[in-house]
């Protein structure tokens, strides 16, 4: 989708280091390939793609919308509409 939005080049950032190894190594963790696959596939439409990892701190919006997705209650979102709940995080980590 962000790439018909015009978007070419991406960051991938992931507080998961094992997961960021896996992408940029031949060698990563077995238990990460399928994962591994689907991130490299989708990534495989932009021209560029820099895989970055972060301290949790640094990526409190993907924290917080894991703790909040569960199959009890699903929620849909776009690049326009984002859920209520999650603005103050967004603005916060807008700032810094």
């Amino acid at each position: 989708m962000y790439y018909f939005l015009g978007y070419k080049k991406i960051i991938f950032e992931c507080d998961c280091k094992v997961l960021i190894r896996s992408l940029i190594t031949l060698d990563g963790d077995f238990s990460m390939i399928t994962i591994c696959s689907d991130i490299k596939r989708w990534c495989s439409q932009f021209e560029s793609i820099h895989y970055r990892q972060v301290h949790r701190e640094e990526n409190a919006v993907a924290h917080e919308l894991a703790k909040r997705i569960t199959t009890a209650q699903p929620f849909t979102s776009s690049s326009c509409f984002i859920p209520y709940w999650l603005t103050n995080v967004l603005c916060n980590d807008y700032i810094h």
